[in-house]
């Protein structure tokens, strides 16, 4: 039996997962745990035998050194959609400002915010806990598929941005930050995408 329907039929009782389908990771997996509060994870336990038994027998014995775990807090004044209100295909970009400009990424991020509900977009925003460097992760729910990507699709970011923010604005504030500013982001890790298919629900 492959691996993919082990880890399919594990999540299936215990996570939710996601296939990745570009970048650093592609063909690997993400596994999502939660939403959870920090009061439940005091009494989280090792999720009993059952869970163990199953993760040591059909997943742990095929993982390789390439591995991570991280913990991320839901940000509701920064996204579009419910911290449970998930989609089967995502596209997350991971984003590792520099020490000092966590609280331009926040207020770009909230700026963005109004565009995304704008053209109506699914936007979830996480800011990584205890595991590492500073991180956000804003993840794009694609309610309607992959096809939200299509050009055309929905109307430009620019032009919903300068229409919120006024003529140049994009420029203004610098929203090409996300890519092109060393002086906000760390140069070899500044973005990435990763799109992400066959969720698994959890249940």
């Amino acid at each position: 039996m492959r691996f993919g329907p082990k880890l399919t039929n594990h999540t299936c009782n215990f996570f939710n997962h996601f296939h990745i389908m570009s970048k650093t990771f592609m063909g690997g997996y993400h596994i999502t745990e939660g939403p959870n509060s920090w009061e439940g994870l005091d009494t989280r336990g090792n999720l009993g035998d059952e869970h163990n038994t199953d993760w040591h027998k059909n997943v742990a014995m095929y993982l390789t050194d390439r591995q991570s775990a991280t913990y991320s807090v839901y940000e509701d004044s920064l996204s579009t959609v419910a911290v449970g209100d998930f989609s089967d295909k995502i596209q997350i970009d991971h984003l590792y400002p520099k020490i000092g400009s966590a609280d331009k990424i926040r207020k770009m991020l909230a700026q963005r915010k109004k565009v995304w509900q704008a053209n109506g977009l699914a936007v979830a925003v996480y800011s990584i806990n205890a595991s590492g460097a500073a991180q956000f992760a804003v993840v794009i729910r694609f309610k309607q598929g992959l096809k939200e990507k299509t050009p055309g699709f929905r109307k430009p970011f620019k032009a919903t941005y300068e229409g919120i923010f006024g003529e140049d604005a994009f420029e203004d504030h610098n929203a090409y930050t996300f890519r092109s500013d060393p002086s906000t982001f760390i140069p070899e890790f500044g973005l990435t995408n990763h799109f992400s298919m066959e969720k698994t629900y959890l249940r």
